[in-house]
């Protein structure tokens, strides 16, 4: 797996993320409720679960947090310079330069997936199939963790750090709709205010805790 396969749009993505993969950490890293998302998941994986990481970025905090807890993680992400980090920063984790929308691992793969912001990049249609793709990847019954940002636009262009990405969202109600009808259960889901510095506008983050059991 690497960027040979990617779009051009896909590119563009992947190079803005270069240029802030040392400063995102920094942002995002730490951020609460993505750490008690993981937290979640932990208190009800198996021992020695494998995991995916969709859009693993720098490795903090999911991949660091679900090795620490003596799981098997693979991350995946398109930007060459996250993986080059959370290499570094979980070195025995695995970690490839690679698109959530072209990815392929064989069925039942992992027992659980997570999603931290990181399908929100893709165009809405590709969101679709990326799940749908993603849930014959699970081993049921398994978990599905997705965050996404409440909205209702497709591919919009706009300011992210030092860049400029583009990004979709949905409502609320839309997305746990989509989940439903792949047949996810959704155990819980909730909505946060968050706000990366006071330079940034505070948005809505949603998280869905799911499982899948076929």
């Amino acid at each position: 797996m690497n960027s040979d396969s990617f779009s051009q749009e896909t590119h563009e993505q992947a190079a803005a993320f270069d240029h802030i993969a040392e400063q995102y950490e920094v942002v995002f890293g730490l951020n609460k409720n993505h750490m008690a998302a993981v937290s979640w998941l932990l208190e009800r994986l198996p021992p020695n679960s494998h995991i995916l990481d969709i859009g693993s970025g720098t490795g903090v905090p999911t991949a660091r947090l679900l090795f620490d807890a003596g799981h098997k993680v693979t991350g995946i992400d398109i930007s060459s310079e996250m993986v080059r980090i959370a290499k570094y920063n979980v070195p025995t984790a695995t970690f490839l330069q690679a698109d959530a929308a072209n990815v392929t691992f064989p069925p039942a793969s992992f027992y659980a997936i997570t999603a931290f912001f990181s399908l929100l990049m893709l165009r809405r249609d590709c969101i679709e199939s990326t799940l749908q793709k993603l849930k014959t990847m699970l081993q049921p019954p398994s978990y599905f963790i997705l965050s996404m940002v409440e909205g209702d636009f497709d591919y919009k262009k706009i300011p992210f750090l030092s860049q400029s990405l583009h990004v979709s969202a949905y409502p609320r109600d839309v997305i746990a709709r989509q989940l439903e009808n792949l047949s996810f259960t959704i155990f819980d889901s909730h909505a946060v205010q968050f706000q990366a510095n006071e330079h940034t506008p505070t948005e809505t983050q949603l998280f869905f805790f799911c499982q899948y059991q076929k």
